[in-house]
């Protein structure tokens, strides 16, 4: 999905209530002791309706956090309108004029993310594609090794830009893809490492993130994510772990 001038619904999701029951002792009446009255209330969890993609100007594009948070906002399942303007943002990962921004939505009860692509030209940032990203107990693997069997897998095509495969739960973020090689896009410095699939790769830290990348044809396999670099290697270098190279 591709950001606009005009506003533009991302997502409108139709999330059910959930509802919740709790039990309370009542007053003791005349000599029935220990009898009990049990009154039940109800509390109406807060969910995302629909998000949208608002329109910045130029000043609030100059960086890729900025862009997320100056264009996304959401409508809440209470009536009310919440901003990413000063939303936690956990994880970012960058890569020439290529990125992944996760952006937590204030407000709901449970814990929700929604996962933004951004691409930059002429130094000018915009959202190319936004997964929403509800953190939940999956059913089955995510198809990655331990730690990360129980990961919430999400896959995205965007057009002129590549494929990205997104993993995370509540901490955890990591990022698998190809991307289109630009030539305006300024890769970042790192040590040459070989990996086991016989490729020589660029590894990079930088705060609590680590990335790796490395050429493929007109392609840059690009693999990062908040965790170690060691811990990135191991997990690159896990036998038959290559899905993300096409």
């Amino acid at each position: 999905m591709t950001s606009t001038a005009t506003r533009s619904i991302f997502a409108s999701l139709i999330l059910s209530m959930a509802v919740l029951s709790g039990c309370s002792d009542g007053n003791v009446v005349g000599n029935q002791a220990g009898a009990s009255t049990t009154t039940s209330t109800q509390q109406k969890s807060v969910t995302v309706v629909s998000a949208t993609n608002n329109q910045v100007n130029s000043k609030q594009s100059r960086t890729a956090e900025n862009v997320v948070r100056y264009a996304l906002s959401w409508k809440l399942s209470n009536d009310q309108t919440v901003y990413a303007r000063n939303a936690p943002i956990p994880y970012e990962l960058i890569i020439g004029n290529n990125g992944v921004i996760a952006v937590q939505v204030p407000g709901v009860t449970s814990c929700y993310y929604y996962l933004c692509y951004v691409h930059s030209i002429n130094g000018v940032w915009s959202i190319s594609g936004v997964v929403a990203a509800p953190v939940f107990k999956p059913k089955g693997s995510s198809g990655l090794p331990d730690p990360y069997t129980q990961l919430i897998g999400s896959k995205l095509v965007i057009n002129g830009i590549g494929t990205l495969y997104s993993f995370y739960d509540k901490n955890t973020f990591l990022t698998m893809g190809n991307i289109k090689l630009s030539k305006s896009g300024i890769l970042p410095a790192g040590k040459k490492v070989i990996l086991h699939s016989g490729n020589t790769a660029t590894l990079s830290t930088f705060g609590h993130a680590s990335e790796l990348f490395y050429p493929a044809g007109n392609k840059l396999i690009w693999i990062g994510g908040n965790i170690s670099d060691s811990a990135l290697l191991k997990l690159v270098n896990t036998k038959g772990l290559n899905f993300y190279e096409s």
